[in-house]
Formats: structure tokens, C-alpha cells, sequence
């Protein structure tokens, strides 16, 4: 049974040597304060020999042991052992004295760092060897001090009665430790691994694991992390798939546009340029200035006509109605109403008609150069001139 219990706590002596080597260091800082008790209690006592011919081997082999071999069960056994050979010296430089002995308890407590009940077992043997041999030694005279007084095997037994409930309660604790360690160990393995984009097979992770919440919380914390990836990839997926629909919808749409566009462009802008034409070519050959007059009104609006059509048809007309300007402002129906009640003047008249005769559209176009005939009066009444257009 003692073998098996050996052979089940050394499995986790590799697992655990993260935290051990640690614990070495702490060990050995321990073992140096001790040390340091045990100085400055030696001129108090004048054990100055006991302190130095027990006290700095046991130092010099904890510090030889760190840098040697830490992390190892010799190790750690050996530390176990130096703080109970400091607490004997202790023990005898006090002459025997009662507080001499609580270090051991304080000790022990320290020893729960390794995770190991081991420890634990080797210290109490150790003090328990240590009360017995040289407190039995005390009684044959020997100048060792272990006790205070003459009873050595009623207060041997006290010591033990009392001691062992409390060093069973410490190896109790240290098992509970070792798993707590050997959990955080396997999460940080878990954790690495899922890192890693590795699979990790929950049952079988429980199974050998046994009773881990720790182990068994963190692999549903996994499990929930992978479901909402996946939910996430899904709703990335669904809201892909609608832009995808949304654009090739967006692009059929602009292509309609562009095909009805170019057709309307073909079938409208053709026959208008054709009624510029026309009017240009009756306007070389009319020399009625009535006629005439007919005619410009006619030119005219068919040029607004056609840029009106360019803007609706032009891809760039958002920059040109960007700008804020137009070639052509077309007049509002206030503005046309607001000309009939105030006619304009005929030096007014002429101005505008040099400015005309002066702008870009005339110098490229020849045949607009050619004067125009007088303007008739538009300052008469509205039915006059629908007298005019019937005649």
C-alpha cells in the first residue's frame, strides 16, 4: 500500500516541478533566516560552536542542493529535514525551553508550498527522531538539551500525541494543494492547446482527469466559445450572402439604367438635333422678319429642350448640378409673367441681341452671324399676339 501511495504521488513530481523549484527557493530563504535565529541566539545562550558546527553545513547543503538539483525529491526531502535539524538546534540553544518547540509547527506549515505530503512525513519523522534520541540522551547526561525537565517519556509522548493530529491535518492539506496544482497545471495546457487551434477531447479529458471542476469548467468555457464562433460565422455568412444579392441587384439595376438611358439618349436627342436643323435651314432662307422672330423663339426652345435632356441623360449631371451653375437657367413662370407685365425696352432689346450676336454659340456658328431682322413690338396686349400666331 505504502509502495502504491509512493509510486501515485511521484506521477505528479514532473507536472508540479514548475511550482517546486519555487518552493526551493522559498526553502532556502527559510533556512537562511534560521540561520540568522540561530546567530543571534548563540551569544545569548553561548552556543556559538552548536550554532556554527550544525547550523552553516545544513545552509551550505540547501544552497548546494538549489543549484544542483532543484525541483527534485531529494531536494525537497532534505529541506523537510533542515528545517526540523534547525529546530532542534534551536530547541538546545533555548536549554529545552517549551518555545523552542512551536517552531516546528510554524515549519511544517511552510513545507504545504511543495504540494507534497511526503515532506510532511519526512520532517515529523525527523523531529520525532530527534526527541527521542536526544532527549533519551539528555537523561544519560549527555550535554544536549531536548526537554526541560526530567520526565523524558511522559513528555515524549505528550509531544507526540500533540503533534501527530496536526502534522495528519498538514499532509491532508497538501494532497488537496497537489490537485489544486496539478488542475492549474492541466488548464494552462488546456488553454495552450485550444490556443494552438488544437482538438481537445472533452470525455476524455474528464475521464483521466476524475474529479476536476476546475478542468471541467474551463472545457465548457471552450464549448461555449466555439459556439458562438460558429454563430458568429454563420451570421457573418448570412450577412455576406445579402450584400452579395444587394450588389449583384445594385449592379443589374445600374446596367438597366445605363441600357435605358443610352436608348432614350439615341431616341430623343435625334430627332431634336433634326428640328434644329430644320430651323436653321429655314431660317437661311426666310427674310420676314416676322418669320424670323418665329424661328429664334423656335431655336430657342428647342436648345433648352435638348439641355434639359442632357441633364436627365448626361452621367455627370450630379457635378453639374454640384457647381450651382447651368448654361441655360430656365425662366420660372413668375419670371415669364413678371416680362409680359414689364416689357423690355428696345435699347435693352438691342443689347441683348449684340450680346448674342457676340456670344461663344454665335462665333461657332456662322450663318447666326447674319443680322436678324427688326423685333416687333412685345409690348402689346396677350390677344394680339394670339391674333398673330392665328393669322
Amino acid at each position: 500500500m505504502i509502495g502504491r501511495l509512493l509510486t501515485s504521488e511521484a506521477a505528479f513530481d514532473a507536472e508540479l516541478a514548475p511550482y517546486r523549484v519555487r518552493a526551493d527557493r522559498i526553502m532556502v530563504a527559510m533556512n537562511c533566516f534560521l540561520m540568522a535565529v540561530c546567530i543571534g541566539m548563540a551569544p545569548l545562550y553561548a552556543t556559538f560552536t552548536a550554532a556554527a558546527a550544525i547550523g552553516l553545513p545544513t545552509l551550505f547543503m540547501a544552497v548546494w542542493l538549489l543549484r544542483r538539483h532543484p525541483g527534485t525529491l531529494a531536494t525537497r526531502l532534505f529541506m523537510a529535514s533542515s528545517f526540523m535539524i534547525f529546530t532542534g538546534l534551536i530547541i538546545h540553544q533555548s536549554a529545552g525551553a517549551i518555545e523552542g518547540h512551536f517552531s516546528a509547527f510554524g515549519l511544517i506549515g511552510v513545507l504545504l508550498y511543495y504540494r507534497d505530503w511526503r515532506t510532511i512525513v519526512v520532517a515529523t519523522l525527523v523531529i520525532y527522531l530527534h526527541h527521542l534520541i536526544f532527549g533519551y540522551a539528555q537523561t544519560l547526561g549527555v550535554p544536549v538539551y531536548v526537554f526541560n525537565n526530567d520526565r523524558f517519556w511522559t513528555t515524549f509522548v505528550i509531544h507526540v500525541a500533540y503533534f501527530l493530529p496536526f502534522v495528519g491535518m498538514m499532509a491532508y492539506l497538501s494532497v488537496w494543494l497537489r490537485r489544486e496544482g496539478h488542475a492549474d497545471q492541466h488548464v494552462i495546457a488546456l488553454a495552450e492547446r485550444i490556443a494552438r487551434g488544437e482538438n481537445v477531447d472533452d470525455d476524455a479529458m474528464l475521464a483521466n482527469e476524475g474529479k476536476a471542476p476546475l478542468i471541467a469548467a474551463v472545457l465548457q468555457m471552450k464549448n461555449s466559445l466555439l459556439e458562438h464562433q460558429q454563430h458568429l460565422e454563420e451570421m457573418v455568412a448570412a450577412r455576406t450572402r445579402d450584400l452579395l444579392e444587394a450588389k449583384d441587384a445594385a449592379e443589374s439595376a445600374n446596367r438597366a439604367k445605363t441600357a435605358f438611358l443610352a436608348n432614350m439618349s439615341h431616341e430623343l436627342r435625334t430627332p431634336i438635333h433634326g428640328v434644329m436643323g430644320m430651323i436653321q435651314l429655314a431660317m437661311r432662307r426666310t427674310s420676314d422678319p416676322k418669320g424670323v422672330n418665329l424661328l429664334e423663339k423656335a431655336k430657342l426652345s428647342s436648345e433648352r429642350l435638348l439641355h434639359v435632356l442632357n441633364d436627365i441623360l448626361d452621367p455627370d449631371q450630379d457635378r453639374v448640378r454640384a457647381s450651382g451653375t447651368r448654361k441655360h437657367p430656365l425662366r420660372s413662370r413668375a419670371e415669364r409673367r413678371q416680362r409680359h407685365r414689364h416689357p423690355e425696352s428696345p435699347g435693352s432689346r438691342q443689347r441683348t441681341q449684340a450680346e448674342q450676336r457676340d456670344s461663344p454659340r454665335s462665333r461657332q456658328h456662322p450663318d447666326a452671324r447674319r443680322p436678324l431682322a427688326p423685333q416687333p413690338d412685345t409690348a402689346q396686349p396677350r390677344w394680339q399676339c394670339h391674333q398673330i400666331h392665328r393669322e
